[in-house]
């Protein structure tokens, strides 16, 4: 039967149809996380701009050190 599948090039559409969803979930989730990183740069950045006050300092996980950005 496989023989058969190869030959006439027949596609196995329960293990494409796994594979495209896993990879859209994998995209969305890293979607995700990079959304979250450009708005904490964005907060940043405009904490940096306008926010002059010497009392209020940006949380520590955006001035400890850059994550692979």
């Amino acid at each position: 039967m496989q023989n058969y599948k190869e030959k006439k090039s027949i596609i196995n559409l329960d293990w494409q149809q796994t594979d495209f969803l896993g990879k859209i979930s994998t995209y969305d989730g890293q979607k995700s996380l990079l959304q979250l990183q450009v708005n904490a740069l964005n907060d940043l950045e405009k904490y940096i701009i306008e926010d002059k006050d010497p009392q209020f300092l940006p949380p520590a996980h955006l001035s400890a050190k850059r994550q692979g950005l």
